[in-house]
């Protein structure tokens, strides 16, 4: 007998075929070309059938590839709407005009308040159409702010481009704003306020072009009537001397007077007589 090691080919596992019963016409017996291993073939091809009926379809595939599509310029759209949406306009905004800085504070009433220097400058904004802004902001004849402008905002910043179309705008290039976190102009109350309660209340000039409001808590306001500017500030009023913090681009400048109440229940501001008004 020969061993392996002495020229024998080895047996390969798929070679190997088995005897069956069944005669030929010779009377000798067949050998099977079948693997002894059939069960395993067997099942691979089952388990590849079971692969290929488990894809998709042509038609089905056209279907996600349709689905996949749409979703994906869904998510663009809303991500452009997102980045492209406007931020609310109401609050206050700083910018850099020149040598004086110039404020724009805007209400959800549309009330709209320009604050230069000290001054308040009182005013309306109009939301149209197409991201428009119409602005009429005015310190007695003079327009400090007025005509249409397409705006854009963003979290921080604000953008008024005038409308060339309108003869009516005073600023011929682009304005920006940067957001401020508080409201320009308003100021706190002292913590400590000395207040005169005789004073307590409005008082009006006699000729009507000048107004002061003094409130229990320390805070004061001034109107200019015939320019229709007002400052506000604080105050303190103690043994008939009367001081005026005022507001003026949001830092307080300090002024001082004198004040006394008259027989008639009148208020006196240096030389100028004030009566209360709603008595």
């Amino acid at each position: 007998m020969k061993s392996r090691g002495s020229g024998a080919k080895p047996r390969r596992l798929g070679a190997l075929k088995r005897t069956i019963g069944k005669k030929g016409g010779d009377g000798s017996k067949k050998e099977a070309a079948t693997p002894v291993y059939r069960p395993a073939y067997r099942y691979a091809q089952k388990t590849r059938r079971s692969l290929v009926e488990a894809l998709p379809s042509r038609k089905a595939m056209i279907g996600i590839v349709s689905a996949v599509v749409i979703v994906s310029a869904a998510l663009v759209g809303i991500l452009t709407f997102l980045l492209n949406r406007q931020q609310p306009i109401e609050g206050s905004w700083a910018m850099q005009a020149q040598d004086t800085p110039m404020y724009l504070t805007i209400y959800e009433d549309n009330t709209v308040i320009v604050t230069t220097g000290e001054y308040n400058v009182y005013g309306t904004v109009e939301r149209k159409e197409g991201d428009i802004l119409g602005f009429r902001v005015k310190m007695a004849t003079q327009d400090v702010l007025t005509g249409d402008f397409r705006y854009r905002s963003t979290r921080d910043t604000l953008t008024l481009a005038p409308q060339q179309e309108n003869s009516g705008a005073t600023q011929p290039e682009d304005l920006t704003f940067t957001r401020l976190d508080h409201d320009i102009t308003q100021v706190d109350p002292p913590q400590q306020a000395e207040v005169d309660h005789a004073i307590v209340g409005v008082w009006i000039d006699e000729q009507e072009k000048l107004r002061y409001t003094f409130e229990e808590n320390g805070k004061m306001r001034m109107e200019l009537l015939t320019l229709g500017v007002s400052v506000n500030g604080t105050y303190q009023a103690k043994d008939g001397r009367l001081t005026l913090r005022k507001l003026a681009a949001g830092q307080l400048v300090e002024e001082a007077t004198e004040y006394t109440l008259t027989p008639q229940g009148n208020l006196m501001i240096g030389k100028i007589e004030f009566i209360k008004e709603n008595e």
